[in-house]
């Protein structure tokens, strides 16, 4: 099987010649930029550079996907308004809040075909060089987050928490535009990209951070239309939620994703998988920051080989938990294919 094939059966609960492994975002981005010789910074603004470096880290890491798409969260809510600002041409920008700040100005607010926004539409054209170049080899997977995470970067994450208490209705008002300019999304990547696949992030939906019920109102139920939606199309979908306290069984009884990308030491999770998975895929995050970032080569061997071990009889693919850090080490990102490799020839 090539890498296309094997991403794919995974997804669909088909048999496979080997655990499959999933790359996110740009990770591993200090030695993707220098290999490819182009920063993010001209990324952003440039769908063939923005596909060359994607492109790149599939050398680089030989995983069993790339992403069109990365993990600074901020594409889609500069569109809204919220200002990006590049401190360093080789990181993620920082973004400073939309000027929206009550009900009169959220009703300003249009739903936007990311098509027809100068940077949203850059991941939405290079997905399609991407696909054109590797597509019928490697899976390309289209890129996008939840309304909630969306309005994090429009509002601002303090703003967003107080929206929730204090302005709920402009919340959701708010989040019902997000909500139909990422349905677009999903015209767009299937339509013009010729996409089949695509991540989602929804990591703010954890008891750490916010409360259940302040979460199913406002993340899991908007979310659940754009996964509805992205389905209705065709999109298989892939929600992330690397958190710590992740509230999983909700995401997956509420949103009905094809996968649920989840990290394998956060707290709760054997009690809510394989219990709830259904008709899921496993996305095993593996840790990214003390485990592949920090640690030896045989502590990841013993984790990717637990993880496998606990879920390989179930519908599963590995993967770092999150993106992996900027200075991650070569050898120890490329263990979690080479692990795989190993179990599958044994």
């Amino acid at each position: 099987m090539n890498s296309r094939e094997r991403f794919s059966a995974a997804l669909d609960g088909d048999p496979v010649d080997r655990i499959p492994v999933m790359y996110q975002h740009l990770g591993g981005m200090k030695l993707v930029q220098q290999v490819a010789g182009i920063a993010i910074q001209e990324a952003y603004y440039d769908p063939k550079k923005f596909a060359q470096l994607s492109l790149t880290a599939l050398d680089v890491f030989g995983y069993d996907n790339v992403m069109a798409g990365w993990g600074d969260l901020l594409m889609d809510a500069q569109a809204f308004g919220a200002k990006l600002a590049f401190s360093n041409r080789n990181n993620y920008p920082s973004s400073e809040p939309a000027p929206i700040s009550d009900m009169e100005s959220v009703e300003k607010l249009v739903s936007i075909d990311p098509f027809d926004d100068p940077l949203w539409s850059v991941q939405i054209k290079a997905a399609r060089i991407m696909v054109k170049e590797v597509g019928k080899e490697t899976m390309v997977l289209g890129c996008t987050s939840s309304p909630f995470i969306v309005a994090s970067g429009i509002l601002g994450y303090e703003n967003l928490m107080v929206w929730q208490m204090l302005q709920p209705e402009e919340l959701a008002k708010l989040l019902s535009k997000v909500a139909e300019s990422l349905k677009m999304l999903g015209v767009r990547l299937v339509n013009y990209s010729g996409l089949d696949a695509v991540f989602i992030s929804g990591g703010l939906a954890d008891a750490e951070q916010n409360t259940l019920e302040m979460c199913e109102r406002f993340d899991i139920e908007p979310l659940r239309g754009v996964v509805s939606e992205f389905h209705s199309l065709g999109l298989r979908t892939i929600i992330h939620n690397c958190s710590y306290a992740p509230f999983l069984k909700e995401q997956m009884a509420v949103a009905d994703s094809s996968a649920i990308h989840f990290w394998v030491n956060a707290r709760g999770v054997d009690e809510h998988i394989p219990p709830e998975i259904g008709r899921r895929t496993l996305v095993a995050g593996i840790d990214h920051q003390n485990l592949i970032y920090q640690g030896s080569l045989d502590e990841i061997e013993v984790a990717v080989t637990k993880a496998i071990k606990l879920y390989g009889d179930l519908r599963t693919i590995i993967a770092p938990a999150c993106e992996l850090p900027s200075d991650t080490p070569i050898e120890s990102a490329r263990e979690l294919v080479r692990v795989c490799e190993r179990l599958a020839i044994k």
